[in-house]
């Protein structure tokens, strides 16, 4: 048996909130492990690591990703409120703690930068709010906001700002980049990465990303070609596979 009273003394109540609202089935009974308890506890802590993390400096701006997270974030937003429409509260909560994480541990790779405009962090704050209020209400006092968060309203998805494109476009290259390390290891190649891009967009994009796929698969030298290009280097005619989000990849 387990005490509430108990709980809350050891854990937290926003570790115990948290517990319930993502660890357990909300259509099942709950069967409560402390060991499962200890992983949210850690959650929270590396969470309020990484705002702190996120605030120490001045923020600096990417218009492509700056974009791409604008993007993400109104349309988790969106997701969130379905859910929650919708009764799926271990949904809701699962966009709002760890998939708006990923977006933004994605967003600090492809910039090269620990901080984020602290619009967002406040923004992650409001959605976060309903399910961890104690947390977010303390990280909102220390963002020197006036206002208690729980009487600031909900935010609203902005679906005109909406770039549905960056976030596909990203997409390709989260896909790309999984490709690139599987023939990789296959193959041991990683001195030169060569990619052959079919539309204008996966050319402009991807080139633009040169230098962050360099770092991220540890690749001395990258270049982005267009399939028809007459110029490209292609020793084994790989632009010939290229297709649309499916980019041609040779590697030397």
């Amino acid at each position: 048996m387990v005490l509430l009273d108990e709980t809350l003394e050891r854990w937290g109540t926003d570790t115990v909130r948290f517990y319930f609202l993502h660890g357990s089935n909300q259509w099942r009974d709950f069967d409560w492990r402390d060991e499962e308890c200890r992983v949210y506890q850690r959650h929270l802590e590396r969470f309020l690591g990484l705002i702190e993390e996120m605030t120490t400096s001045e923020n600096a701006r990417d218009s492509v990703m700056d974009g791409w997270l604008k993007s993400v974030f109104n349309l988790r937003i969106q997701q969130i409120a379905s859910f929650m429409e919708q009764g799926e509260i271990r949904k809701a909560v699962d966009v709002a703690f760890f998939g708006i994480w990923i977006d933004i541990d994605w967003y600090r790779r492809r910039t090269g930068r620990t901080t984020v405009d602290k619009g967002y962090i406040k923004t992650w704050l409001r959605v976060l709010a309903p399910f961890i209020p104690h947390i977010c209400e303390e990280t909102w006092r220390r963002l020197r906001e006036r206002r208690f968060i729980s009487v600031t309203s909900w935010p609203r998805s902005e679906k005109e700002i909406i770039e549905m494109k960056v976030i596909e476009l990203e997409k390709i290259l989260k896909r790309m980049i999984e490709d690139i390390r599987r023939i990789s290891g296959l193959t041991g190649r990683r001195e030169r990465l060569f990619v052959y891009t079919v539309s204008k967009e996966e050319f402009h994009h991807f080139s633009m990303a040169k230098e962050f796929l360099g770092k991220e698969l540890g690749i001395n030298a990258v270049y982005v070609f267009r399939a028809d290009d007459k110029k490209r280097y292609d020793p084994e005619n790989r632009a010939w596979r290229a297709r649309p989000e499916k980019p041609g990849i040779y590697l030397e």
